[in-house]
């Protein structure tokens, strides 16, 4: 049945549930942070989880175990795993969730595209670095706008 949707019944299907996971995400982060949930146990949920349900049967089934030895595949795990989710649930125990699209949604790409150039060589094309430099300039008002009006309490 899948096959007989047009492409754009697809794509919206598709949309729906990437924000739905991305929205949830950010709220339940934000849940967590107000309980009896330190950040610290957010990040180990978030982890174990990850290991146990995706990257322990990709391993065990495809039997590619030479990931394991390329340190860029640690670094980009160390950086983009625990960084990510420090930032992340470390920043919600200040910030309201409404913050979270700049922060979260506007620095993974920016992210991604660095490591991708700093690590993997792979290059940065014209309307990426434009992009990019947008989204540079929206994370700076955003900064500007917080410190103006003192938005994070610590």
């Amino acid at each position: 049945m899948a096959n007989r949707l047009p492409q754009n019944i697809k794509g919206y299907i598709a949309l729906f549930f990437t924000l739905s996971v991305w929205a949830s995400f950010a709220i339940f982060a934000r849940i967590g942070t107000t309980g009896n949930l330190l950040p610290t146990d957010q990040i180990f949920l978030r982890i174990a989880t990850c290991g146990i349900l995706v990257c322990i049967p990709y391993l065990w089934f495809s039997q590619n175990w030479r990931c394991l030895i390329d340190w860029r595949y640690w670094l980009v795990g160390i950086i983009g795993g625990l960084g990510y989710s420090s930032w992340v649930f470390f920043g919600f125990r200040y910030s309201p969730v409404s913050h979270s699209p700049i922060w979260l949604y506007g620095m993974l790409p920016l992210f991604t595209a660095l490591m991708g150039w700093w690590l993997f060589s792979h290059p940065i094309h014209k309307d990426t670095k434009i992009s990019l430099a947008l989204l540079i300039v929206g994370i700076m008002a955003m900064l500007s706008t917080m410190a103006y009006r003192h938005a994070w309490s610590l």
